[in-house]
């Protein structure tokens, strides 16, 4: 039964536009865009999440609990441009992920499994937009790690 309520809330929540994968994407991907910490700051003020600051090039944001679970971490170099942009959520801020992805120009170039620092390998799609990458991994069944960063060019020795 409180299967079924879950799935009838969802459903309902995302034919009326509460799924969040509609603010967490665009703000990953602008933060991400614009390559500046203090910039990340105001954009996640701007959405109602405020980053708490753990150094003048990290920061995070919790909020929820369960399918209704965020969690954001912002980390910058130490001249306050973006290394990555992560979000561990539930389910309700997923809902039509991939499609938000493909509005702003994202195609998924790899899916396959990947391991985590734990030692756990999970199922991960490798999103792309130009030399902006979006790792999406699967950590069970109602939580995803979304993760924005820039494509590592490897330099060729002479």
């Amino acid at each position: 039964m409180k299967k079924v309520m879950f799935i009838l809330i969802a459903v309902i929540c995302y034919l009326n536009g509460c799924g969040q994968s509609n603010v967490i994407i665009p703000l990953g991907n602008s933060v991400l865009s614009k390559n500046s910490f203090s910039f990340a700051e105001r954009a996640f003020s701007a959405n109602h999440m405020t980053l708490s600051l753990q150094s003048p090039t990290r920061g995070s944001f919790l909020e929820g609990q369960g399918d209704f679970s965020l969690m954001a971490t912002v980390d910058a170099s130490n001249n306050g441009t973006i290394k990555e942009v992560s979000f561990l959520c539930g389910a309700m801020y997923w809902m039509g992920l991939e499609e938000e992805l493909s509005k702003i120009d994202y195609k998924l170039i790899k899916s396959g499994k990947t391991t985590l620092g734990n030692g756990a390998s999970v199922p991960q799609k490798i999103y792309s937009n130009g030399v902006k990458r979006c790792y999406v991994r699967t950590l069970d069944n109602s939580m995803l790690q979304i993760l924005f960063k820039r494509q590592v060019t490897q330099s060729k020795k002479k």
